[in-house]
């Protein structure tokens, strides 16, 4: 099979931004990350969702159902990088396993908060010179 591995996530949440989670006490933080990776790994037991066991490219959408301004370096996808290698989906988070696709910020156009999560596998190129 030549066609590269992908597959889709669709969340019914977000992760929260680095402002939210800026403030809080170290233990109120790790609490909150824990339950959001079984609630993660809960949406991933009900799909099919393959594991990756090399390079991947991942792209978020975040999607909030009120339309206002939010910064779009407050979004990095820590929460749900972690919550994919826990759950087994990809190796590790490091820069040798995952790129970093776009992360699309979208308000207003859903009546609930939702992530939908792409990840690509990305294939080496390889040269072959006669």
């Amino acid at each position: 099979n030549n066609r590269k591995k992908s597959c889709v996530i669709e969340f019914p949440f977000c992760y929260p931004s680095r402002n939210e989670t800026e403030g809080w006490h170290w233990a109120k933080r790790k609490r909150l990350h824990d339950r959001f990776q079984r609630n993660c790994e809960f949406v991933i037991a009900q799909l099919d969702v393959p594991e990756f066991f090399g390079k991947t490219k991942i792209y978020f959408d975040l999607y909030f159902s009120k339309k206002r301004k939010r910064d779009v370096d407050n979004f990095f996808p820590k929460w749900l990088l972690d919550s994919l290698v826990h759950a087994k989906i990809i190796l590790d988070d490091s820069t040798d396993f995952v790129e970093l696709g776009e992360i699309l910020i979208i308000g207003g156009e859903t009546k609930t908060d939702k992530t939908v999560v792409r990840i690509e596998e990305v294939r080496m190129k390889i040269e072959l010179r006669v």
